[in-house]
C-alpha cells in the first residue's frame, strides 16, 4: 500500500489522543490529576510533574519501538500489545493491578518504618521525579493492550513500513498519548478547574480502584 506519510502521522497522533480516553489508561491520567490537586498553589511543581510523565511517555514509547524493530530485523512476528499474550505477563501485571486497586479501595495501607522514612526525606525531589517519569511507562503499558480509532491504522502502517518510518509512527503516537500531560505542563493553570480536594476524592478513588 502507498500510504501519505504525513497522513499516517497526523493518524497515530490522533489515535495517541484519543487513548487516554480509553477505560486501559484513563484511570491512570485520572490518578496523576488528583495527585496534583494537593499542589494547586505550585504550578512549577504540577508543570515538572507532568513533563517528567510526558518524557517517560515519550522513552517508553521509543523503548518498544526500537524492540518491534530489533524483532522484525530477526524475522519475529510482532503485534501491538504481543506482550499480553503472555499467561505469565498476564499473572504478573493482574497481580500488581489487584495491589494497587486494594490499595485504593482503602483495605490496607503501606506504612514506611521511620527510619527509611527519613532517609527517603533527604532525596524526596529524586523519589518524586523517578515516580514521575515512569508513571509516564505504566501509561504506555497500560495502553498496549487498548484499541481505539485510527490506532489499528497507525499499527498496521507502523508494521508494514520501514523501520524509520514505524519509528516516527510509535513517537508521534507518544506525542498524541502525552497531549494531556504536555497541555497541563504547558497551563499548569489548568488544574484549576478541576473540582477543590475534599470528600468526593474518596469516591473518586474507589470508582478508580474498580
Amino acid at each position: 500500500l502507498n500510504y501519505n506519510y504525513f497522513y499516517i502521522l497526523l493518524i497515530a497522533f490522533i489515535g495517541g489522543i484519543i487513548l487516554n480516553g480509553m477505560p486501559c489508561v484513563l484511570p491512570v491520567l485520572s490518578i496523576k490529576i488528583l495527585s496534583m490537586l494537593q499542589h494547586l498553589d505550585k504550578p512549577s511543581k504540577i508543570r515538572k510533574s507532568f513533563i517528567l510523565t510526558s518524557l517517560g511517555i515519550i522513552s517508553s514509547f521509543a523503548i518498544l519501538a526500537f524492540s518491534f524493530i530489533i524483532l522484525r530485523y530477526f524475522g519475529t512476528n510482532i503485534g501491538w500489545g504481543m506482550q499480553f499474550q503472555q499467561p505469565l505477563f498476564l499473572m504478573l501485571i493482574t497481580f500488581i493491578l489487584a495491589f494497587f486497586a486494594f490499595n485504593l479501595f482503602g483495605f490496607y495501607e503501606i506504612s514506611i518504618p521511620n527510619f527509611i522514612n527519613n532517609k527517603l526525606l533527604i532525596n524526596k525531589t529524586l523519589k518524586d521525579n523517578t515516580k514521575n517519569f515512569f508513571n509516564g511507562f505504566l501509561t504506555t503499558l497500560m495502553a498496549t493492550p487498548c484499541s481505539a480509532p485510527f490506532i489499528g491504522t497507525a499499527i498496521t502502517a507502523a508494521f508494514t513500513q520501514s523501520m524509520i518510518m514505524m519509528f516516527l509512527i510509535f513517537l508521534f503516537m507518544s506525542f498524541g498519548l502525552a497531549f494531556p500531560y504536555l497541555l497541563v505542563a504547558f497551563f499548569p493553570k489548568l488544574i484549576f478547574y478541576f473540582p477543590k480536594p475534599g470528600r468526593w476524592m474518596l469516591y473518586l478513588k474507589y470508582f478508580l480502584g474498580l
